[in-house]
């Protein structure tokens, strides 16, 4: 019975084959000699037979749990390494405040392994690799959502003309003595020059769909372009803040030309009121680049009225982020 419970039938069939036929002329033969008068009984033999038997049933136990002990060891080792893509997978979703289906995929994948896991502790073998493939199929349609959204950030056109954006500026704040802050989304900082030289760089949020290009009212991105500060308010919802310029001409141009291909929703508008703001970095805005409140502090004392401030998405394609987004699911 223990046998059968360990799954020796299917882990070990041969030899447990071999065991219950050993088991049953052994049986047999106990009743045989049971069956005799008492004076002419001799159970020695038999005995020994089935001593042998139950040390071969032992031996094949031992087989099969050691057999069981491997593949669980094989199935744990493909879960936990499942798991630990699911987590730097969720971390990037983190960093990009990406909400939407890779995090969703990544939630069902990971109930989908803690399925697993529990399976496997009740060396449910057979239905393994069906959940693994499900995790799988999961961790991918999160890595393609991701490479997909990071896209632009990995176009080498797309980056240079945001490297010119970013040497034209600190170019006028070299020419003209002045300040300038230029945003870099994808490594999440903001930095001010003082006559073309780096003084100070703070780490900042985006918000809720912050590393998409501002279009339209309503989609919660962060303009990418050039503007300058045009007010500086002391108190404001989220602490300090300094008021930008958008939509600039630029970005009004673009809009009404995604007004006329149809690429936007009747009565959309353009939208206003973004601002670098205080709040923390992990203030939920909505298009706006956030700080911590002792950031904004400090960053309110040294900005003026008419600071031009470029945004932009990065300055390389050689990233950790892009490096961990194109690593292979195992």
């Amino acid at each position: 019975m223990r046998l059968w419970r360990a799954g020796a039938s299917v882990y070990a069939a041969e030899d447990y084959g071999r065991y219950r036929e050993r088991f049953k002329t052994a049986r047999a033969a106990l009743d045989r000699e049971s069956a005799k008068l008492s004076w002419f009984r001799d159970y020695e033999a038999v005995q020994a037979e089935l001593r042998s038997v139950l040390d071969f049933g032992h031996g094949v136990l031992d087989r099969v749990e050691g057999l069981k002990k491997v593949k669980a060891e094989a199935f744990g080792t493909e879960v936990g390494a499942l798991t630990e893509r699911i987590l730097e997978l969720q971390d990037i979703t983190l960093r990009l405040n990406e909400k939407g289906a890779a995090r969703r995929a990544l939630a069902r994948a990971e109930l989908i392994l803690a399925e697993a896991q529990a399976l496997n502790g009740k060396a449910a073998f057979d239905a393994l690799p069906g959940k693994l493939e499900a995790a799988r199929s999961l961790i991918g349609l999160a890595e393609t959502v991701l490479s997909d959204f990071l896209e632009r950030f990995q176009d080498p056109v797309q980056v240079e003309t945001w490297k010119r954006w970013v040497e034209r500026t600190i170019e006028g704040s070299r020419r003209d003595g002045t300040a300038a802050l230029v945003v870099n989304k994808i490594e999440g900082n903001l930095t001010v020059y003082r006559a073309g030289r780096p003084v100070r760089r703070f780490s900042v949020g985006l918000g809720m769909n912050g590393f998409s290009d501002k279009l339209h009212s309503g989609d919660n991105a962060t303009p990418e372009g050039f503007y300058k500060v045009i007010k500086k308010i002391p108190r404001s919802q989220f602490y300090k803040a300094l008021l930008i310029d958008y939509p600039n001409d630029e970005d009004k141009a673009r809009f009404e030309r995604a007004k006329k291909e149809g690429r936007l929703e009747a009565g959309a508008g353009i939208g206003g009121l973004i601002e670098i703001h205080g709040g923390g970095q992990d203030s939920l805005t909505r298009g706006c680049i956030s700080l911590e409140d002792s950031d904004m502090d400090t960053l309110f004392a040294m900005v003026a009225v008419g600071v031009p401030v470029t945004i932009v998405g990065s300055l390389t394609t050689d990233l950790p982020i892009f490096d961990a987004l194109g690593k292979k699911t195992p």
